[in-house]
């Protein structure tokens, strides 16, 4: 069996049914990730709700000696949940980081020249005072 440390795949585990399940994840989770500190950090648990990580990081807090730094825990059951889970399960690591956003005075002229060729695509061309009026109803920071 890989460790923590080491998987560079996701790995399955199965806990017996009478076994308690927060407590036997937290043991073999542990076990798993051996001396190092951080191993438990990188690695990512999946849960069926939050009531599950709320119990696995309880178990967590019972079995730590001194302070530890928890895994990802990930309720993909919930239907609280909304958009959460994708930027839970997406590697932190491998993400470039976002372009700047386009200033709000370029943002409008790019649309008021879309409004522009699309208005007249249609038939209905507007000057360039019109297609920036438009644009600037699209923009709520413009």
């Amino acid at each position: 069996m890989a460790d923590l440390a080491t998987a560079d795949r996701p790995t399955l585990y199965t806990i017996p049914a009478h076994r308690a399940f927060a407590d036997a994840l937290v043991a073999g989770l542990t076990r798993r990730a051996g001396r190092d500190p951080l191993a438990l950090a990188r690695a990512l648990v999946v849960l069926p709700n939050n009531r599950a990580v709320k119990a696995v990081t309880e178990a967590f807090v019972r079995a730590s000696g001194s302070g530890l730094v928890l895994p990802r825990l990930v309720a993909l059951g919930d239907p609280e949940m909304g958009e959460a889970v994708g930027a839970a399960l997406d590697p932190a690591d491998d993400i470039d980081p976002p372009l700047p956003a386009v200033p709000p005075y370029q943002r409008r002229m790019i649309l008021a020249r879309l409004v522009s060729e699309e208005r007249a695509r249609e038939g209905h061309p507007v000057d360039a005072a019109e297609a920036v009026r438009l644009a600037g109803g699209t923009c709520a920071d413009a």
